[in-house]
């Protein structure tokens, strides 16, 4: 399943509770004005009697209305016209206040996924393959010490960056849960917002562990060098 914009639009009217509230008291503000409307009609009541005087039997039957020539209940049907309008106001600009964090948290969210997609998919690779090449060319004394160690630094440096785009894109999913508030962690959900096609970002334990363990090569080489000097 592709997540698209309108997709999260959905799942915020359905989770969001200020939502939910501002809807009801627009549906409430409603029932009030068509309760308003019906007090404003006279009240009919049928009256039925019977009396028993000796041998005399007696029946009477009538109806019973208020005569209201002035009072149409006007002002509670204003009122509660009044409240209609106010709760739909509300109920607008709270739609789209949560529409408004959604978009930016699908924006935040879209722009990190890009970055994470290109240190990925473009510049780690380079930046291994560079590494991968001095490498080659240092072993057979085709290159420098001090060339190898800048292309493991720059390799070193790229993986940090991508650790950290992995990270602010979480982050910006997580702010994008909270603006729908739903959990994205659905396999079909986070499947159609990852970049990495259905492959899960190494553990960031293993990706530091692998920095360290560049570092401690620079910082050896480095003194190796020194000492050789």
């Amino acid at each position: 399943m592709s997540l698209t914009r309108e997709d999260l639009y959905r799942l915020a009217v359905m989770n969001r509770p200020d939502l939910r509230a501002a809807q009801a008291a627009f549906e409430k503000a409603q029932a009030d004005v068509n309760l308003a409307r019906a007090n404003a009609w006279w009240d009919v009541t049928p009256l039925l009697e019977y009396q028993r005087i000796q041998n005399d039997n007696t029946f009477g039957f009538g109806i019973s209305l208020p005569i209201r020539i002035f009072d149409r209940n006007q002002g509670e049907i204003a009122r509660t016209k009044a409240e209609v309008q106010r709760s739909s106001a509300v109920s607008r600009a709270v739609g789209m206040q949560a529409l408004a964090e959604v978009d930016t948290a699908w924006s935040v969210a879209t722009t990190e996924r890009e970055k994470v997609r290109r240190l990925r998919e473009i510049y780690l690779p380079k930046a291994r393959q560079a590494r991968d090449t001095v490498e080659f060319a240092y072993r057979r004394d085709g290159l420098s010490l001090l060339d190898f160690l800048d292309t493991q630094r720059a390799y070193r440096e790229t993986a940090l960056s991508e650790i950290q785009a992995v990270g602010n894109y979480e982050g910006a999913l997580n702010q994008l849960e909270s603006a729908v508030r739903a959990s994205l962690d659905e396999p079909s959900l986070r499947a159609s917002l990852e970049p990495w096609r259905g492959t899960r970002p190494k553990r960031t334990s293993d990706m530091v562990l692998l920095i360290i363990a560049a570092g401690l090569v620079v910082v050896i080489g480095t003194y190796v060098l020194s000492a050789l000097r």
